[in-house]
């Protein structure tokens, strides 16, 4: 038979996890990589190389199909692909 975890245990591990602490995780992970990429253009010892927008342009017109055949099989398993995969441009437009 299973025991519950007393009240407390359980708000420590709540706060400690789920959708709030994964985004203050990913917060922290792209401050900390902004951070390396300036240090290591500072320092000049790696050039960065930024993509001009014609060229990821070309990207996106290779990726696009790919992203519409995952929508596709996702929604047969009856996953909100669409919704998922908007979600996901916009968290990507925000954190440009």
């Amino acid at each position: 038979m299973r025991h519950p975890l007393p009240e407390f245990a359980q708000k420590a591990i709540d706060e400690a996890s789920g959708k709030k602490w994964g985004l203050h995780a990913a917060q922290v992970y792209d401050r900390h990589d902004k951070d390396a990429v300036s240090q290591i253009e500072e320092q000049g010892k790696i050039k960065i190389y930024r993509l001009p927008d014609s060229e990821k342009l070309k990207f996106v017109n290779v990726l696009n199909p790919l992203k519409e055949d995952w929508v596709k099989d996702m929604s047969e398993k009856g996953l909100p692909a669409r919704e998922m995969l908007d979600v996901v441009h916009i968290a990507a437009e925000k954190n440009k």
